[in-house]
């Protein structure tokens, strides 16, 4: 999979856990779109960390610092994916 697959398919699980997680009766409708929100964009950034040990995917080019010394110890779809 790529970033873009990996990002589809983060936004899936953040639009269902935000429909189940988050409670409309209980909170005004500000909130209710703040709190979403943060649940589907975790959830899309959290879908790209699986690559993260990979140096040339696009969660490693933004965070090289990270991605090198992680693909170099555990190497590709090792302790992360």
């Amino acid at each position: 999979m790529n970033y873009k697959t990996h990002s589809i398919s983060g936004l899936g699980t953040g639009l269902i856990a935000s429909k189940y997680l988050i409670q409309p009766n209980t909170i005004n409708a500000s909130e209710l779109i703040l709190l979403s929100s943060i649940v589907i964009a975790s959830s899309i950034l959290g879908s790209l960390f699986p690559d993260i040990d990979k140096n040339n995917s696009f969660a490693g080019n933004r965070a090289k610092i990270i991605s090198s010394p992680i693909q170099f110890i555990f190497s590709h779809r090792g302790l992360f994916h």
